[in-house]
C-alpha cells in the first residue's frame, strides 16, 4: 500500500511542474506491492528527479506595495501586487471608508445611523443604498439566529 501512496505523492508534486512529466512504473503489482524499479527504470528516476528539481533554486517572489491610513478609532493596510491594469488609490480608499463611516457609524452623530437612530419610530426617512444593505443584513442575521 505504500507504494500506491508513494506514487499518488509523486503524481501530485509532478503536476506541479510547468510540464507534463509521465510517472514512471516503478513495478506495482496486482497486490499493490512494490516489486522495485524495472531495468529501465533508473534512467526514468534520474530523468523524473531532474526535471523535478532542475527548477529548484529560489522562485521568483512577487514584490508587493501597501497602502495604510487610519479610520474608525483603528488603523489598516491594504496589501497588493502592482499591476498596470489596477492600481488602488490612497485617496479613493480613504474616501470610501468615510463614506462608510458617515453612513454607518453610531459613533458620529450626524451619521445616516444615529440620524436613523434619533427620528420618531414611525417616521418615513430615505436612506442610502449602503445602509439598507446593512440594514437587510441585520434583520436577515437577527431572524435567523432569533
Amino acid at each position: 500500500m505504500q507504494a500506491v501512496e508513494f506514487n499518488r505523492q509523486l503524481a501530485r508534486v509532478a503536476s506541479r511542474g510547468r510540464n507534463f512529466v509521465e510517472l514512471l512504473d516503478l513495478g506495482i503489482n496486482h497486490r499493490n506491492l512494490m516489486r522495485g524499479p524495472q531495468p529501465l527504470g533508473y534512467a526514468r528516476i534520474s530523468l523524473l528527479l531532474t526535471l523535478l528539481l532542475g527548477g529548484c533554486g529560489e522562485p521568483q517572489q512577487p514584490t508587493y506595495e501597501f497602502i495604510r491610513g487610519a479610520t474608525m478609532g483603528t488603523y489598516y493596510r491594504v496589501q497588493f501586487e502592482p499591476s498596470t491594469s489596477c492600481r488602488p488609490s490612497q485617496f479613493v480608499l480613504d474616501q470610501q471608508l468615510l463614506a462608510f463611516n458617515q453612513s454607518l457609524s453610531t459613533y458620529i452623530a450626524d451619521s445616516e445611523l444615529s440620524l436613523l437612530n434619533q427620528a420618531p419610530a414611525q417616521a418615513l426617512r430615505p436612506i442610502s443604498e449602503r445602509l439598507n444593505v446593512a440594514l437587510v443584513a441585520a434583520f436577515e442575521l437577527w431572524r435567523d439566529s432569533s
